[in-house]
């Protein structure tokens, strides 16, 4: 029996879970904090869950009520959903990148009232748009797996209307 098996999977587990740190922090530095709002990283623990690919459409339409085929559940990286009991963040274990953990970290602060007066794609369009900003890259994501303009549709709108650094704070403190 192989005995190096379990502390490799406590090592990508312990990896896993430092990404998801570094995400959240990362907007929490640049978007929460500055904004005087709390920042949750201390229980960051309960707001990550880490999925396992077997597992991940029955936790996509069961846990987090994501209407997606079963067919096409591979190939969404992550959730983020019950905001009404607290955000949680799904993440497939086996398909994920760090742009996704930073993505799906933003949508954990987003305020009630923004989620409600955009449509999806409004709303992801917002999301996406800070997620590069953060990430410095404006452009596609590199790190997307799959398809590497990701919500190219969603987010061209809003690169038209935020021109200026106090169109992006507006749109910050409105999030």
């Amino acid at each position: 029996m192989d005995q190096t098996t379990p502390n490799h999977d406590l090592k990508r587990k312990s990896a896993l879970f430092i990404d998801a740190k570094r995400a959240f922090t990362l907007v929490a530095n640049h978007y929460v904090i500055p904004l005087g709002l709390p920042d949750h990283s201390d229980r960051i623990h309960k707001h990550f869950h880490f999925v396992e690919a077997s597992r991940w459409a029955y936790y996509l339409r069961f846990n987090a009520r994501f209407n997606v085929p079963e067919i096409n559940a591979g190939q969404v990286e992550a959730v983020t959903h019950s905001y009404e009991t607290g955000p949680k963040i799904g993440v497939n274990k086996s398909y994920h990148t760090f742009g996704t953990l930073v993505h799906e970290s933003i949508h954990f602060f987003s305020h009630y009232a923004f989620r409600q007066a955009f449509d999806v794609s409004g709303y992801e369009g917002a999301t996406e748009y800070l997620t590069r900003k953060l990430l410095n890259d404006l452009g596609p994501r590199c790190d997307v797996s799959g398809d590497n303009n990701m919500y190219a549709r969603e987010i061209t709108p809003l690169l038209a209307i935020v021109t200026s650094d106090e169109i992006h704070d507006l749109l910050c403190q409105a999030y």
